[in-house]
């Protein structure tokens, strides 16, 4: 059995000033693309 062992709380104020940041690392580096569900299965992986 898999037990919790991280006891965290996020304040609101956290949660935004997080996704405020978010979106400036968006807005600073447009050219960052997500991967579709298949391109990563045909890249090839580095390993251990």
């Amino acid at each position: 059995m898999t037990t919790n062992r991280i006891s965290a709380a996020l304040t609101q104020v956290d949660r935004d000033a997080v996704m405020t940041a978010i979106l400036t690392i968006r807005s600073k580096l447009p050219f960052l693309v997500d991967l579709t569900a298949e391109e990563p299965k045909v890249l090839p992986k580095m390993g251990v």
